[in-house]
């Protein structure tokens, strides 16, 4: 960091300790926690969010302690308490559990956490797919969520509950042990709001005074 006119630098470590380890946070207040089978957190000697909050200082106090330095921290967003269970699940083996529900003629494409994309030869092909997936129900509820985009079917698995109802998932009506074919990939313990924050080290405009995004650009120019 010496020598330079200008640098950036994007953080996203906190976002995702936040995301996944809030519950077991000594800065949370509410009641919710993380089951051990997914988070360990809550049994060691330590808090994740502290941790993550002191290195982030760390790098802060590093930046602040060199000489003709302007700092310029903002955040796009920031995160809140989610009160509300919300597990989140992925398919372990996509191929092989397509093909045990029958859906033919499609290119699987895995994307993030219960997120996947099915990518069929034409619009019709696709449309044709929807009835095979409605097949598969939780507690007589469609198991996935399905938003059409012509020759693609964005999916994603729609259950959100705890890992014993996911023993009620059925294929074309019959029950069949289908809970070992998903992962549990997250608790949402937080969930994102569209409120952001920035300091300025050269201004007094700091905390909760209200900047657009879209102006960040010019702060910068300006200084």
């Amino acid at each position: 960091m010496h020598g330079l006119d200008f640098a950036s630098l994007f953080l996203n470590a906190e976002a995702h300790i936040q995301y996944h380890h809030t519950y077991a946070s000594k800065v949370y207040d509410g009641n919710r926690t993380n089951p051990s089978l997914y988070s360990k957190t809550a049994e060691i000697d330590g808090d994740p969010l502290l941790f993550i909050y002191r290195v982030y200082d760390s790098i802060v106090a590093e930046m602040m302690a060199l000489k003709n330095t302007h700092v310029f921290i903002i955040t796009g967003l920031s995160q809140v308490p989610n009160e509300r269970k919300h597990y989140q699940y992925r398919i372990i083996d996509f191929e092989g559990f397509f093909a045990n529900i029958g859906l033919k003629g499609v290119t699987i494409c895995p994307r993030m956490s219960r997120d996947f994309l099915l990518v069929f030869a034409s619009a019709e092909a696709a449309q044709a797919a929807r009835p095979v997936l409605d097949r598969v129900r939780c507690s007589d509820a469609p198991l996935f969520t399905v938003k059409d985009r012509g020759e693609t079917l964005f999916c994603q698995v729609g259950y959100f509950g705890p890992p014993e109802g996911l023993k009620n998932v059925t294929i074309d009506g019959r029950p069949g042990g289908h809970s070992a074919a998903f992962a549990l990939v997250s608790i949402e313990n937080v969930i994102h709001q569209p409120v952001g924050y920035f300091i300025d080290t050269l201004s007094a405009r700091t905390g909760e005074t209200p900047m657009p995004l879209t102006d960040v650009f010019d702060r910068l120019s300006a200084t």
